[in-house]
């Protein structure tokens, strides 16, 4: 009998960490809906690219979400931290020059983006005019594109 309860027990635990370990949110989505203030994890992750990490977990991480539509577009409209396309002009060289060949996002023009600069030496996180002025490149950006109810997350770390 006390072998039936640990077995029990022990299929218990498991069950509950399979379950748990399958509703886990990315951590890029949780961080970019908890900084943009938008309830992006929401969303339906369409698909994910990484590159592997090197050196202190340098890389580049895209995902693709897609939105049913409208479900979002109210939330980033009425944002303060979200700004309509285009991109500023260093964010748009960086995107679609591309600084970093792994990134291949298509060029949207109908939308809004959020950008948020990680790099300690930043005063503002929300300003990437400096983007270029730093030895490195640790920031995260949000592109919504109108049109197609997608967003792209990509964080970019050197």
């Amino acid at each position: 009998m006390r072998i039936k309860k640990k077995i029990l027990g022990i299929i218990l635990v498991i069950n509950i960490l399979i379950l748990t370990s399958c509703s886990k949110t990315d951590p890029l989505i949780t961080f970019m809906a908890d900084e943009s203030g938008v309830k992006i994890d929401k969303g339906e992750e369409l698909s994910e690219f990484q590159t592997i990490p090197g050196f202190h977990g340098d890389g580049v991480k895209i995902i693709k979400m897609g939105f049913s539509d409208g479900e979002i577009e109210e939330e980033i409209k009425n944002s303060k931290k979200w700004k309509s396309l285009p991109l500023e002009k260093n964010l748009e060289d960086f995107i679609y020059e591309p600084y970093d060949e792994n990134i291949n996002i298509p060029e949207i023009e109908n939308g809004y983006y959020f950008f948020y600069e990680r790099n300690r030496e930043s005063i503002d996180p929300y300003d990437s005019s400096e983007l270029f002025n730093r030895n490195s490149y640790n920031f995260s950006l949000a592109i919504y594109n109108l049109d197609t109810n997608e967003m792209y997350l990509i964080e970019e770390d050197t």
